[in-house]
């Protein structure tokens, strides 16, 4: 057979680079839906140490400002008690600084895990620095806005009222603003138009769901814990407020982009591209 007659060898198309049509870069790699499954498990866990590592910066910024002390005379002898006004902005003040480090330690770690997920560092710093930016102002402004009115709401409450819904309401409106720095930071860490919806929904949802395990742990297992207030004193209170918060935003979050890559996914062969 003359080379001219040789039949033409049929070379295979090359396997879309990004099936997914959403530009990220787990997309281009291929994997089994286990491997995958481990890899969206990352996200979680960094909440969880990210969630751990906010905590220990509350407890060293939960006092940072403090109120201006008058004397008052008693019959029991003089006492050094808070001026009202003073004590409203120091509250405040350190509640923004707590919940602005969640934020800031949420953003930051699932920022890095979208961009390592993605395969790119240079993207997971990017998206880690954009998460922490983002929790560190977007829960903290909401901190301002929403604690002066919760300690009116403090102030005129009977002692013996055990409504949770105010307080529910109040966590909810200033962690919201936690998931959604940390679901924009996974979303910009993975890439994608689509991705970045999806997780910062899904980071607002997983806040409400942690808010709503936070305050049903904390009545149940520290009901003396003062969870009502906007910053609580008790240090096992803020540890769970912190878990709680982080885990839920991280996991809701994963959850929501990584259902939509899995319905997004194309089979080659015995091969699936994800």
């Amino acid at each position: 057979m003359n080379p001219e007659q040789a039949p033409p060898t049929s070379v295979p198309p090359n396997p879309p680079a990004d099936p997914t049509g959403d530009g990220a870069g787990l997309s281009s790699k291929v994997a089994s839906p286990r491997v995958a499954g481990r890899r969206w498990a990352l996200v979680p866990l960094a909440g969880l140490l990210a969630g751990a590592m906010a905590w220990l910066i509350g407890e060293v910024t939960s006092e940072t400002f403090r109120p201006v002390m008058r004397r008052v005379e008693t019959m029991a002898g003089p006492l050094l008690v808070p001026e009202i006004a003073s004590k409203r902005r120091t509250d405040t003040g350190n509640a923004a600084l707590v919940y602005g480090g969640l934020g800031m330690s949420l953003g930051l770690a699932l920022g890095l895990t979208g961009g390592l997920l993605r395969g790119s560092r240079r993207d997971a710093v990017r998206a880690g620095l954009i998460g922490a930016l983002a929790g560190a102002t977007i829960p903290a402004a909401l901190a301002m806005i929403a604690v002066p009115f919760h300690l009116e709401y403090l102030r005129d409450l009977d002692p013996t009222d055990a409504n949770l819904v105010v307080p529910l309401l109040f966590h909810a409106a200033v962690w919201a603003g936690v998931g959604l720095a940390g679901g924009l930071a996974l979303g910009v860490g993975l890439g994608g138009r689509g991705s970045l919806v999806k997780s910062i929904v899904g980071g607002g949802l997983g806040a409400l769901l942690g808010t709503g395990l936070f305050e049903i742990v904390a009545a149940i297992a520290i009901p003396r814990g003062n969870s009502a207030s906007p910053l609580s004193d008790a240090s096992a209170v803020r540890l769970v407020a912190c878990l709680a918060v982080a885990v839920g935003v991280a996991a809701i979050a994963a959850a929501s982009v990584g259902s939509g890559r899995r319905a997004k996914s194309v089979t080659a062969g015995d091969v699936k591209v994800l």
